[in-house]
Parts: C-alpha cells; structure tokens; sequence
C-alpha cells in the first residue's frame, strides 16, 4: 500500500514499527483494555512465515482499528493486497471518471477519522472546488456518514444472540457491545429536528459512555451544520444551500440524571476518589521525606542531572545539536547557597535561598503543567518519554535518578515558595517561561521570557528552618 498525496502519512512499514515501538510501552491496565485478561507484554512480533497466535492477531486487530479510515482511502484506490500477491479492486478503474469516484469514495470513507475541514485542501488541490466537485458532492456526504456512524447505535446493531455464542476477546468490543444493547429506541416523533433516544443502561460504567456517546454526537452535529453552513450557505443561486442536516439536537430519558435514577438501582453519577488539591498536599509534603530537608533538597538535585542525562543523550543520538551552554553557571549541575549578608557575625549567616540550576532538556508548557506541577505524575514514565529515550528492546538509554514530579513537591520542604525559570532546548531564546508559585497558588501565572537552555529553581528559606 502506498501513502496518498497530500496527507502526509508515513509509510505503513514506519508506522508499523513506530506502533510496536509504543505497544511494548504499554503497561498492564493499558494491555487489559485493550486485549482482555489474557494479555501478554508485547516484545518480539513473528514475521510473516511464522506462526500467529491469538494474541498475535489481537495485536494487529488493534494497529488496523487506529488507522482504519486511513486504509480504506487506499483500499478504494489501489485495491487490496491479497496472500498471494494478488490485488483485489473493488471501485472501478480505467477511465479517469473510474478513479475520480474511487477517490471520493476513500475520502467520505477516511473523513470520519479526521477533523472535516483536514478534507478541504485535498479536494482544492486535487479537484479545484469543494462546494461541488465534478458534479458530486463530497462535504455533504462526509457529514451523512459521520452522523449516520453514531446513530447506528441501536441493539439490533448487536443482537444478544451474537454473545449467548461467543465472548468477545476485547474489552474495549465488549464495552461498545454493553451500550449497543442498553438503547431501546431512536425516534423523532415529538420534534423533527430532535432525536429521542430511550435507553437503559444497567450499571454505571454503560451509563457514563452513553452519557459520553450523546455529548459526542450534539458536538458533532453543532459541527456539521457549521461546515455545510460554510461550504454550501451561499450557494442558494444553485440550489446548494439546500443540503443540509434536518437533525439538530439529542434528547434521551438520561438527560436528567434526579429523573432517571428511579428507573435503576444504581446513582447515575461518575462518583470516583479525588483530592482535596492544596490541601492533600500541604498533609503530604511533609510525611512524603519525613520532614528531612535534605531529602527535597536531593531530589532537585537528582531531576536537574536526569536532564542533564537526556540533553547528552539526544545529542549522542543526533536528534539535536547541542545548545549553547548556559553561561550563568560553572558546571552542567550548580547549586547556589546564597547567604543574608546583613548579618555581621559570619557564623551566624543563614542561607536566604537555594538556587538548584541545570544545562539539561528544560521544560515546556505541556511538561510543567502536565508533569512537573502535577504531584505523583512521571514525565519519565510517559509515552513522549519513552519514544525519545527507551531503546527498541525496551531498555532506557538514560539511567534516571529522580521522580520527575514529586521534585516539584519537594521543593516545599526548603520554603514555602518556588520560583522557576526554564527553556525546553527546542524552543527559541525568547519562549523561555518564568513563574513563582506557594503549593496553595490556586492559578500560576507563567510568563514567557529570554532565557537559556535548562532550568533555574529558586526557593527562599524561611526563618523557621
């Protein structure tokens, strides 16, 4: 199969490899979703004259179900490779009205994995117009196939006989199953630009995806009357602005969860443990390093020399040339005691500040806020992580020290505020970012500032220390 022009796709064979690379990432929950109780960490893959067991075709299933539309494209276009070499057409070829057809019929297939208007510019650039292209009308029908793909929900679209026969390997099948089975009825007899739907789902888990599968369709019905408003509104000279959506909203027995939870025996509420923000904090800081100052003081340590490790890294493996060292430090690690010169006894100086600073990755946005500010959360245990910095066997190229995260925790056992100063190596001099924040800081307010590759942590040290 090859990649069509002009939507930037790497080849299936890089994408293949790119897919096992995170499959072998994934950890035990991720794997249960995915492919039930039986799983299996996924590590070498047979060739193709090897034999495939079970798990083996699960793990493929798992690979075409990401890139389904993507492949239907090609498939209406070239055909599909069969065992023996063979490929077996199934839109027609020869004339170039054939193949014209069979590309918009890929397209409407492949519209419902992307963001709609992503179709625009391959239909500008390959056919001129996207308001009637060749007579055909492709924008109307992509909407049809996305609403018509979420109103096929009812359960005569998953009989219960299908599970009296069989079990389904996939919780994530078994799951769509479970809400397939809970609507009882779609209708629109009380409003003609409104659905009911009637449902019962039996536990809290249906209840919740249904809940999510009626929020995704009025978000993609909102869309849908906005594109054809945009593609088709003016065209009223040639009768275009007729195509058109006559559904507008959803309404269903659940919308009203006071209602609905006399009809079950359960509390129709996502009810879950949670956090009391700050305030868990303040009560784990503490205990988290027995109240050792130099255990916080350590873990600063340990998380700019993890960076440090990674800048050397990416750079040993040519993904970036290194940047310009940081020239407000002797050394890639620097820790700074800056002493209260008021004092004129000498040796009874106290420590006003401690500034850890580092030549290492720095951070972005996505990092603080996601990572570093997030107590308990591991960027060095995330997928972005991984896909830089584990090697194909699954090994890392950088021994880590720190836990990325609970740094940031630890920083409030030196003083009661932090300030940061950091710049991810991929960003330009001025995206630098700059904040000050306590643990109660309800909303930090990061700046962008000129600054240098790496990260600066200030903390002041209170008199009680």
């Amino acid at each position: 199969m090859k990649s069509i022009d002009g939507f930037s796709d790497p080849p299936w064979n890089k994408l293949w490899l790119a897919f096992l690379a995170e499959a072998r990432r994934f950890d035990a929950k991720k794997l249960e979703d995915l492919f039930g109780p039986s799983f299996r960490p996924v590590t070498d893959f047979p060739s193709f004259e090897e034999p495939w067991d079970e798990f083996d075709v699960l793990v493929v299933g798992e690979f075409l179900r990401r890139h389904h539309p993507r492949l239907a494209h090609e498939i209406a276009l070239q055909g599909m490779p069969s065992k023996d070499g063979k490929v077996v057409q199934f839109c027609g070829f020869g004339s170039e009205q054939e193949e014209f057809l069979s590309d918009m019929s890929g397209l409407v297939a492949r519209s419902h994995g992307i963001a709609l208007r992503q179709t625009f510019s391959y239909i500008e650039q390959k056919y001129g117009h996207r308001i009637e292209t060749r007579s055909a009308h492709p924008v109307y029908l992509m909407t049809l196939l996305r609403i018509a793909d979420y109103l096929q929900i009812q359960s005569a679209r998953a009989p219960s006989a299908r599970t009296d026969v069989t079990k389904f390997k996939s919780p994530v099948s078994t799951r769509e199953w479970s809400v397939h089975q809970c609507v009882t009825d779609i209708t629109n007899l009380t409003d003609p630009e409104s659905i009911d739907i009637t449902a019962r789902p039996d536990n809290i888990e249906t209840f919740l995806r249904l809940k999510d599968w009626i929020t995704d369709l009025q978000r993609e019905l909102d869309l849908s009357w906005a594109v054809l408003g945009e593609v088709y509104g003016l065209q009223a000279h040639s009768g275009l602005n007729k195509l058109g959506l006559r559904i507008r909203r959803l309404r269903s027995n659940i919308d009203v969860a006071r209602e609905f939870s006399k009809a079950v025996d359960y509390i129709p509420k996502k009810i879950a443990f949670t956090a009391a923000g700050s305030e868990l904090l303040k009560l784990l800081v503490g205990p988290l390093y027995a109240n050792e100052v130099s255990v916080g003081l350590r873990e600063l340590i340990q998380n700019a020399t993890d960076a440090v490790k990674e800048l050397d890294s990416l750079v040993d493996q040519g993904s970036i040339e290194r940047p310009d060292p940081r020239t407000d430090v002797a050394a890639d690690v620097q820790v700074d005691f800056m002493i209260d010169e008021g004092d004129q006894n000498s040796w009874k100086r106290k420590v006003k500040s401690v500034i850890i600073t580092d030549r290492g990755v720095g951070m972005t946005p996505d990092i603080l806020q996601n990572y570093f500010l997030r107590a308990g959360a591991s960027y060095r245990s995330s997928s972005a992580w991984r896909e830089s910095f584990e090697k194909p066997d699954g090994s890392n190229r950088v021994q880590r020290s720190g836990r990325f995260g609970v740094g940031a925790l630890a920083a409030f056992l030196l003083g009661d505020e932090i300030r940061v100063e950091t710049r991810h190596y991929s960003e330009p001099c001025e995206n630098g970012l700059e904040f000050a924040a306590s643990i109660e800081t309800s909303s930090i307010n990061v700046v962008r500032r000129q600054c240098e590759v790496g990260t600066k942590i200030s903390i002041e040290i209170p008199e009680k220390l």
